[in-house]
């Protein structure tokens, strides 16, 4: 039998590229072009005074983005790198404490724990959802935990409401990592990063608002947005404002975490147009798991009853007990690549790996923050194991980044075809 698979030789599926996905026009345009002629591109002073808090279009952004998200406070950082260590700084934990964080999200928000000379715990994650498994979260808090950083991750909300009841029943602090994931809702109709202690979202160049590097920090915690507010502008100046600002003024070590002017003048427009984004990458998503559903050993998204997913990212996992003829997922990666498929990527994440964390090298010689510990506790920390999140790292999971391109209803279609096709050749795959 001759293969058709364009791995093989065949033709691909997919001939074309696919346009990239781009929200920009000349609104954007515009309103950047307005700050430059202004001529003002940042109204940030580190001194005490109303522009210790930016300028006119951080302001306004900030206010629009609380609206339409619903949340007291939203406080604009420049990446959510920033804006993570800005929130982990505000906690004002003492050092050696433990945060329990998962294993499946982007470095910075298990390094901006060490920063503040925290301990990292990670736990596994859910094998439907990806998000933190809940049973290891209870499992894995202990008399050290004071806080968990829960990633909503690939615009899925974790079980919030339930983490932040273990958080208030444990006296801890409940932290949503919501950059993949604006708008997307529970079963009660939250939003993701509103139940939660505090929380925020990214802005960088491939997330649903873009702004080429930004991210906005959201609680309804006065406190606590003060004290991000803080950080965010060189909190020594904190000495200006009077006494009950010095009072609080342990733990504001600042730097300059300040979005600029143009980068919330675009956000101002951005965030016009981002109930728009976000329900063109569900429709994509959705269309993607009802055309894929009937595929024999494909696990598509799980969306848990009455979640709205945001479709960060459109993630997959392989059941080789439902269909023992699927070949290996690198293999399949190949042949849906060379059929076209486009944003493909073979597992996630498993940040307890990296050395920084596995080897508890951190900072100097003894491995700081992590000597804090005693050295039972530092083994039982380097033993960590994470079956799912590792196996599906491994040779289980891969995933379409659905903010990558348009994937228009007839881009999907093709996605579609090129799965079926090389679903119909497993068996020359496997050969």
């Amino acid at each position: 039998m001759t293969s058709s698979l364009a791995v093989h030789g065949g033709t691909p599926t997919i001939k074309n590229e696919f346009p990239r996905f781009n929200t920009f026009d000349d609104q954007e345009i515009d309103a950047a072009s307005n700050v430059l002629r202004s001529g003002n591109l940042s109204s940030y002073l580190g001194s005490p005074g109303e522009k210790f808090y930016g300028g006119e279009q951080v302001l306004n952004f900030e206010s629009e983005f609380a609206e339409e998200f619903k949340v007291k406070n939203a406080i604009s950082v420049n990446s959510w790198t920033s804006g993570l260590w800005a929130i982990i700084g505000a906690l004002d934990l003492e050092p050696g404490s433990e945060v329990l964080v998962s294993s499946w999200t982007m470095a910075a928000t298990a390094t901006t724990i060490l920063h503040w000379g925290l301990i990292p715990v990670f736990t596994d994650i859910d094998p439907l959802t990806f998000n933190m498994d809940f049973e290891d979260i209870c499992r894995k808090t202990t008399k050290r935990t004071r806080a968990i950083v829960s990633p909503d991750i690939f615009g899925l909300s974790a079980e919030n409401i339930k983490i932040k009841d273990w958080c208030e029943a444990n006296n801890l602090i409940f932290v949503s990592d919501s950059a993949q994931s604006p708008l997307a809702t529970d079963d009660d109709g939250n939003f993701t990063s509103t139940v939660c202690h505090i929380g925020g979202f990214s802005l960088n160049y491939h997330k649903h608002i873009h702004v080429g590097e930004g991210g906005v920090v959201v609680t309804s915690d006065d406190k606590l947005a003060e004290r991000v507010k803080m950080l965010r502008n060189h909190g020594e100046v904190a000495v200006g404002f009077g006494n009950e600002f010095q009072k609080r003024q342990r733990g504001i070590l600042g730097m300059n975490l300040r979005l600029g002017e143009i980068e919330a003048a675009i956000g101002r427009v951005q965030l016009k147009k981002v109930q728009q984004a976000v329900i063109s990458r569900r429709e994509a998503g959705m269309l993607l798991n009802q055309l894929l559903s009937n595929l024999s050993g494909l696990k598509t998204v799980h969306i848990p009853d009455n979640y709205e997913h945001s479709f960060y990212v459109s993630g997959f996992v392989l059941d080789y007990v439902e269909n023992d003829q699927l070949p290996s997922r690198e293999t399949l990666l190949l042949a849906l690549k060379a059929e076209g498929v486009p944003a493909l990527m073979g597992g996630y994440q498993n940040i307890h790996k990296l050395p920084l964390f596995s080897d508890q090298l951190a900072i100097g010689e003894t491995g700081w923050p992590y000597s804090l510990l005693e050295k039972s506790r530092r083994e039982e920390i380097e033993k960590t194991k994470l079956p799912t999140a590792e196996s599906y790292h491994d040779k289980l999971f891969f995933a379409i980044n659905l903010c990558a391109h348009n994937y228009d209803e007839g881009e999907i279609n093709l996605i579609s075809k090129a799965f079926l096709k090389v679903w119909e050749n497993l068996d020359l795959l496997k050969k």
